[in-house]
C-alpha cells in the first residue's frame, strides 16, 4: 500500500472504491435477491424437459450474480483487513438518509397496496377523480421534500398537491390512463 491515506468518497468515475463496508452492503442484498429468485424459478412448474423449464434462465442469471456478490463480499472483507477501520468510519454521511428514504419507500408502497379509495369532485366543469393513489403520492411526496428539501412543511406540502394533482389530470384527462385506485 503507498503512503498517502487511501480515502473511500462516492461511487462516482474515477473516484475509487466504494468503502468495503458498503460493498458488504450491497454483496448481502444481491445474496438475499438472488437465492430468492433462485428459490422461486425452482418451484416453477416444468413442462417436459429440464433444457425447456421457465425457471432456467432466472435461476442462471441469479447464480451467476449470486456468484459475483459472494466474489465482491470476499474481496470486500479483505480490504477491511488491510484498512482496519471501525464501521461508523466506513459508512458514507449520507446513509441515513438514503435508509430514511427506503423505509418511506416501502411504506409508500405499502400503503398503495391496502388503501383504496376514489371520490369524484366537479370543478370548474371537469369531473376530478380523487383517489388513494393521490392522498398517498402527496402525503409521501411531502416527507420527501421535507427531509431533503425545507423544514417548511407548509411549501412542501403546497409544491407536493400542486405536483401530484396537476401529474395526476395529466394522467387521467389527458392521456386516459387510468391511476391506481
Amino acid at each position: 500500500m503507498s503512503d498517502t491515506e487511501k480515502t473511500f468518497v462516492s461511487e462516482e468515475e474515477s473516484v475509487g472504491y466504494a468503502s468495503p463496508a458498503m460493498d458488504l452492503i450491497a454483496a448481502a442484498g444481491l445474496i438475499a435477491l438472488s437465492v430468492w429468485i433462485m428459490i422461486m424459478s425452482v418451484r416453477l412448474p416444468v413442462p417436459s424437459d429440464i433444457a425447456t423449464a421457465p425457471g432456467l434462465l432466472p435461476f442462471l442469471t441469479a447464480a451467476s450474480v449470486c456468484a459475483m456478490a459472494l466474489v465482491l463480499g470476499y474481496i470486500a472483507l479483505q480490504r477491511r483487513k488491510i484498512d482496519m477501520r471501525t464501521l461508523s468510519d466506513d459508512m458514507p454521511p449520507e446513509l441515513g438518509n438514503t435508509i430514511l428514504l427506503m423505509v418511506v419507500m416501502l411504506i409508500y408502497v405499502s400503503a398503495l397496496q391496502f388503501l383504496a379509495f376514489e371520490t369524484a369532485i366537479q370543478f370548474a366543469g371537469i369531473r376530478y377523480v380523487f383517489g388513494s393513489f393521490e392522498l398517498v403520492s402527496i402525503v409521501i411526496l411531502t416527507a420527501i421534500f421535507r427531509i431533503y428539501w425545507t423544514s417548511v412543511l407548509w411549501a412542501c406540502l403546497a409544491v407536493s398537491c400542486v405536483w401530484i394533482i396537476f401529474l395526476s389530470m395529466m394522467f387521467r384527462l389527458v392521456f386516459k390512463i387510468p391511476l391506481p385506485v
